[in-house]
């Protein structure tokens, strides 16, 4: 587990929780998108906080978020805001963290230069 995204995970449960509950706040821009962005930010959080394998990541965080989501919406009477911000959070995440492995691997090759190539010598594999 990794310990900046968990504490990320922690810190914005908290204030998604003081923001869902807190009646007096009054801000100009729609819930919908507030919970979106909230929701959103939230189920990248957790998709990056355990550094395991691709699949693993995207069946636990989209338990995770998904089930959140939905537990919020049947409690707000069902916006669909915060399962779409989790969908689209989960999807980004997954295709971001399928690119920064497909990176890493061409990182592991080396270029051999064919202009001055001696035929003699070894090309290391490593």
């Amino acid at each position: 587990m990794r310990f900046l995204p968990f504490m990320c995970v922690v810190l914005l449960l908290i204030i998604l929780s003081i923001l869902g509950f807190a009646p007096n706040i009054h801000i100009k821009i729609s819930d919908k998108l507030l919970h979106f962005i909230g929701f959103f930010i939230l189920t990248v959080a957790i998709y990056f906080t355990w550094d395991r394998n691709i699949k693993w990541n995207a069946v636990v965080t989209g338990t995770l978020s998904l089930s959140a989501s939905l537990i919020s919406e049947v409690i707000q009477g069902f916006l669909p805001a915060n399962f779409l911000g989790s969908s689209l959070g989960l999807v980004l995440s997954i295709f971001g963290d399928w690119i920064r492995n497909r990176f890493a691997i061409y990182g592991k090759y080396k270029q051999v230069d064919c202009e001055n190539f001696d035929e003699n010598t070894d090309i290391p594999l490593t």
